[in-house]
């Protein structure tokens, strides 16, 4: 039961072009620009000032038994995170997509890979390239 299902998902067309013209990752050897290593570290950044200030917020808001602290500082401390990760995002331009669509094809190929098998894959009439 579980075969027949596989070799019907290795035939869908974007499964099947992501089976047989895997995903060259050379782009990844290029050196990255420097603006785009800012906007990098700019969204790592956003990620990195979220949480750990909602926490201590959270815990201000229990030592000083005020709730409004932290009920109000925790959605304007998100929104700063997240308007950090946008100008990351603009800041390291159109290469993030790029860089971000070849990691997820070549990633969602390895994984079809693995999970559809070699059977499904060859009864599905698929010619693999590696």
């Amino acid at each position: 039961m579980f075969v027949r299902i596989r070799i019907r998902l290795a035939r869908i067309g974007f499964v099947k072009k992501l089976l047989e013209n895997p995903t060259d990752l050379e782009i990844f050897k290029l050196k990255p620009s420097p603006r785009f290593l800012v906007g990098l570290s700019l969204i790592g950044f956003s990620y990195l000032i979220a949480w750990p200030l909602i926490t201590a917020l959270g815990v201000v808001a229990v030592h000083l038994k005020n709730p409004l602290i932290f009920v109000v500082g925790s959605p304007v401390s998100y929104g700063i995170s997240h308007l950090v990760f946008l100008l990351g995002v603009f800041v390291a331009g159109k290469n993030t997509v790029v860089y971000m669509n070849t990691f997820l094809k070549w990633s969602l190929g390895r994984f079809l890979r693995k999970v559809l098998g070699q059977e499904a894959i060859a009864r599905a009439g698929l010619r693999m390239e590696e």
